[in-house]
């Protein structure tokens, strides 16, 4: 796929049969594909429930630092 520059957005019908290109068709996967194989014989460990207490999330924010540069999450904290 070649990309297009442009400077304004595209009418309805060019993003349509975009859309169609990339959602319309019916595909079947690859069963056996290696990495399907692979991921099937990770044992997954199951997470006990607990719930979130009100003291857990005043003893978080209390730590957060005010105004501090987003950093990589690019979430300001304030």
């Amino acid at each position: 796929m070649k990309n297009i520059e442009r400077r304004e957005p595209p009418s309805m019908a060019e993003a349509e049969t975009y859309r169609m290109s990339l959602w319309g068709e019916e595909t079947q996967h690859n069963g056996r594909a290696e990495w399907i194989r692979g991921e099937q014989k990770v044992e997954v460990s199951h997470m006990d429930w607990m719930p979130i207490q009100i003291t857990d999330i005043t003893s978080h924010l209390s730590q957060v630092q005010i105004w501090k540069y987003p950093g990589n999450y690019q979430i300001q904290n304030y």
